[in-house]
């Protein structure tokens, strides 16, 4: 599946429908292993990239760490660099919001603010089969029909999901055989969200 990996993203992603390899893109890369993969994907096939990080300052010291480490990669390869700093929490409070629904409120605003910065063509995100299937069963308890049931489109709009036919475990494997390095979100551990409960404790 290594190799797939690499052969699927040039056929159907770069030189496929969709053409990438002449039009910009905005990675949305956080530093963890499923956007890292991406980044490196993109990189090595040679299209036009800007990696855009927001650091909601949630985890001190380790969001600190996430964005200079996003931000070194970029400036190592010569790529654009784009940077959102935010009070996640005060922001969160002052809104009403949850913090997974105030963060990804934040997080997609400000992306396509830097896609139209960019005259950018599309934002791709890192989102990965595992996350499709959270996302069906997050909906199917939260009743809402057959529709959410589709779990997340490879496409809707300018978001593009280039790693959705991927486990999460092939992600893994392709860092470890490609040395991709990545950074270890420790929220992602935690039971306190919906989400996480459902990866932890249901779908195993």
């Amino acid at each position: 599946m290594t190799d797939q990996i690499t052969d699927w993203f040039s056929q159907h992603i770069v030189h496929g429908a969709l053409q990438l390899g002449s039009r910009m893109s905005i990675l949305a890369v956080s530093g963890g292993v499923d956007s890292m993969v991406m980044a490196e994907l993109y990189l090595r096939s040679g299209c036009p990239v800007v990696l855009a990080h927001v650091n909601y300052q949630l985890r001190g010291e380790e969001s600190n760490g996430d964005e200079e480490f996003v931000r070194k990669w970029a400036q190592e390869r010569g790529l654009p660099f784009e940077m959102l700093r935010v009070d996640g929490r005060q922001e969160f409070k002052a809104q009403g919001e949850g913090i997974q629904e105030g963060a990804r409120r934040i997080r997609y605003e400000w992306l396509e603010e830097i896609r139209k910065k960019h005259d950018a063509q599309w934002i791709a995100t890192a989102h990965h089969l595992n996350d499709s299937v959270e996302t069906a069963l997050f909906h199917l308890i939260r009743g809402c029909g057959l529709r959410g049931l589709h779990g997340i489109p490879f496409k809707s709009g300018s978001m593009l999901r280039p790693l959705l036919g991927f486990t999460k475990e092939e992600l893994l494997q392709w860092a470890a055989s490609h040395g991709v390095f990545y950074r270890t979100d420790s929220s992602n551990e935690t039971l306190a969200y919906t989400r996480n409960q459902i990866r932890h404790t249901v779908i195993p």
